[in-house]
């Protein structure tokens, strides 16, 4: 499994006036308490109305699963492969306002789906 070079946490955010964002945080492995950098994570523009969470049943958390996993994995077809699942694991389940996952709770889940296939 590709592994990010730094931790990444995701932050789910509504802003007034600017609407649904995702933050990609980024840490030392070695210091997660300190960010080096951030960056507001693209989604992948196949609908006008762009990102969004806690909800099921849409395109739009559909895009959001589809974005983190494409920045996590760093390939987009891996991205697309597991968007469904992961939005039914993460982002439906995110509260409205918001939330994080963190680089630790996507390998966990990427561990417990790998072994769901190999079964």
């Amino acid at each position: 499994m590709p592994t990010p070079k730094r931790l990444r946490t995701y932050l789910f955010t509504r802003k007034k006036g600017r609407g649904p964002s995702i933050a990609v945080f980024l840490s030392d492995p070695r210091d997660l308490l300190s960010v080096s950098c951030w960056y507001d994570l693209p989604h992948i523009a196949r609908n006008i109305n762009g990102i969004s969470w806690g909800k099921d049943g849409s395109i739009n958390p559909f895009l959001s699963a589809e974005a983190v996993l494409s920045d996590f994995f760093g390939e987009p077809t891996v991205a697309y492969d597991l968007a469904r699942a992961f939005k039914e694991s993460f982002i439906a389940q995110m509260p409205e306002k918001g939330g994080m996952i963190t680089t630790e709770q996507i390998n966990a889940w990427f561990t417990r789906y790998k072994s769901k296939l190999e079964a």
